[in-house]
């Protein structure tokens, strides 16, 4: 069970880029007839590896003894229960629900482990993946189109730089593809690669020329994803790194800064509309304005985990501006429409303990927040959902 336990893991590590899945398409996966993709009950092969994880490990970790874990999994149920009945779909909030509780088994499971073997594992596994993942980056930018063939599987999607809506530079005028490696979006690829190639560098304190050789292309995959989100977080992390001794005291204030400004956006949101903006910004400025009106309706329980996008089409019939069948772009306005003001404290709560954790890994968490007021992904999509589980396990 431990041999599996650990093939187990370290599959989960290397394949965590990919968005090998089965989606399905229930009746309620559908807002006004269009399929919608966050909606969708799917089955990723990473789900089925974090099973497997977690069934090897019941014995050895005596999961079923840890009183002060099983009091917050059942907490969390309770809220769970109370803030899906409230929901206008009640299955979808189930749904992501019980996405909470397999990424807070996932986080429980790292730090209930042997730090040590979890720290080998994770070092044996996660460097080839950056590079493989990243390579597949660099290569889409070279041909300007996906690269097809078995990387399909892997989540690759088929597209090229004249594919309607798809992400590109401008480069002096000239449009080119951004890589999107087998990741749903530039943006997502290059958080994602940020985070894993800086958790890499603080897990490896010895380092071989080929380690900085990791680095280097994890780092250049994250530049190179052209993601505006992503700079401002290197930034940030960046001016932390350097700040010495005065650092620890500041970054315990970004959470708190964060929610202040996530709130001036929405109350501004209305004003900001009368402003002429590129069309990304404006999508986000009207997906705030609805976070608001959303919220002004149900402030304490919010409207339901996973439920904006099925709320939306009663603003859309009011505005047909906000036809964008998509999550408000702020980690956290989303948690504050979907679970209330008690879900936005929780986890207000969870990134101030994170990031009193004397590690400089708490530096990701600061990414995670700064890159999390612009985009939604930490919360909805796979790949950085599980991440971003992984981080506070090893945190935690």
């Amino acid at each position: 069970m431990r041999f599996l336990e650990k093939i187990f893991f370290f599959l989960l590590i290397f394949f965590l880029p990919t968005q090998i899945g089965l989606h399905l398409w229930p009746n309620w996966s559908f807002v006004a007839g269009i399929r919608v993709d966050y909606l969708s009950p799917t089955i990723y092969l990473t789900d089925l590896l974090i099973l497997g994880i977690l069934l090897t490990s019941l014995v050895n970790l005596g999961w079923y003894k840890k009183r002060k874990f099983l009091v917050v999994v059942a907490g969390l149920l309770v809220f769970a229960i109370i803030n899906s009945l409230r929901a206008l779909n009640p299955l979808v909030s189930i749904l992501k629900w019980g996405k909470v509780l397999e990424l807070t088994l996932l986080a429980y499971y790292i730090i209930a482990s042997n730090r040590e073997r979890v720290k080998t594992l994770i070092l044996k596994a996660l460097p080839f993946s950056i590079v493989t993942f990243a390579l597949i980056g660099f290569l889409q930018i070279i041909f300007q189109k996906t690269l097809g063939g078995p990387l399909y599987y892997l989540g690759e999607r088929s597209f090229s730089a004249t594919t309607p809506g798809i992400a590109l530079y401008n480069i002096f005028g000239k449009l080119l593809l951004r890589p999107y490696s087998t990741f749903p979006h530039p943006n997502v690829f290059g958080a994602y690669m940020f985070v894993a190639t800086l958790i890499f560098v603080v897990l490896k304190s010895k380092k071989s020329r080929s380690d900085y050789l990791v680095v280097l292309i994890g780092f250049l995959a994250s530049f190179l994803s052209g993601s505006l989100a992503v700079y401002l977080g290197t930034v940030v992390v960046l001016s932390l790194k350097f700040l010495g001794k005065s650092r620890e005291k500041l970054t315990k204030l970004i959470p708190a800064g964060a929610i202040l400004l996530s709130f001036a956006f929405l109350f501004l949101s209305p004003q900001l509309l009368s402003q002429k903006f590129p069309e990304s910004i404006e999508k986000r400025i009207l997906l705030a304005r609805a976070s608001a009106t959303m919220v002004s309706k149900s402030p304490l329980l919010g409207v339901g985990f996973n439920n904006f996008i099925v709320n939306l089409p009663a603003y859309a019939a009011k505005d047909s501006s906000l036809w964008i069948l998509q999550p408000v772009h702020n980690i956290f306005l989303l948690t504050f429409v979907e679970t209330g003001i008690f879900g936005l404290l929780l986890l207000g709560y969870l990134f101030q303990r994170t990031l009193s954790k004397t590690s400089p890994l708490a530096l990701a968490i600061v990414f995670v927040i700064v890159t999390g007021m612009f985009d939604h992904y930490w919360l909805t999509l796979q790949q950085p959902q599980i991440l971003f589980a992984l981080l506070i396990g090893l945190l935690w």
